[in-house]
Order: structure tokens, then C-alpha cells, then sequence
């Protein structure tokens, strides 16, 4: 997405989150695709519904290297990941269909 910020334009992405359960359907706005914005809307998207308890996503690398960041990151996080209990799992590489609603 292109947003205006000021007099200048800058790309945003989307982050769709959708519950499998009830249907809802979430947007969040990414101000890039690093592995910390991906945790910066997670954090946002939780602050507002609640922990999800099971993630299903795609293999795309910021999400790859995001769980990787917060799996590496347990002796600063310990205490937000005992208490989230968070199962993030991704979808096989080849096979798109399985990704959900």
C-alpha cells in the first residue's frame, strides 16, 4: 500500500490475520517487511483480540525469521513466551491451498 506521510509517499504491507474459527478477519499495516515489524504487529494485533494459541502462516521469510528471532530471543522473552504459549506453523513451501479460509 502506498500511504501518504506528510508531503512524501511510502510503501506499507498488509498483514491479514484471519480466525479459522469464527471467520473474523483482521488487517494490520507492516511499515516493512523485517522480522521485527512482523513481531511489532503480532504484539498489536494481540494487544486488541487476545493470544492466539496455534498460528497458521506462510513461508515467507520475514514470518520464517521472525519465529526463528523469538525462538532465539527466550532468555529476554522467557517470561512472555511461558506465559503466551504461542505454536506457530507453517504451511508446506508447495502447497498454497493448505493456508487456510
Amino acid at each position: 500500500m502506498i500511504v501518504t506521510v506528510g508531503r512524501r509517499t511510502q510503501k506499507r504491507w498488509g498483514l491479514l490475520i484471519t480466525c479459522l474459527t469464527t471467520r473474523a478477519v483482521h488487517l494490520e499495516i507492516a511499515g516493512s517487511l523485517t522480522p521485527s515489524f512482523a513481531i511489532l504487529t503480532l504484539r498489536r494485533f494481540m494487544a486488541r483480540h487476545g493470544t492466539p494459541t496455534v498460528m497458521y502462516s506462510d513461508n515467507a521469510t520475514d514470518f520464517t525469521k521472525a519465529d526463528k528471532e523469538l525462538r532465539e530471543a527466550t532468555s529476554e522473552v522467557e517470561k512472555y513466551a511461558t506465559v503466551k504459549r504461542i505454536m506457530w506453523k507453517f504451511i508446506p513451501p508447495g502447497a498454497p491451498h493448505l493456508g487456510g479460509a
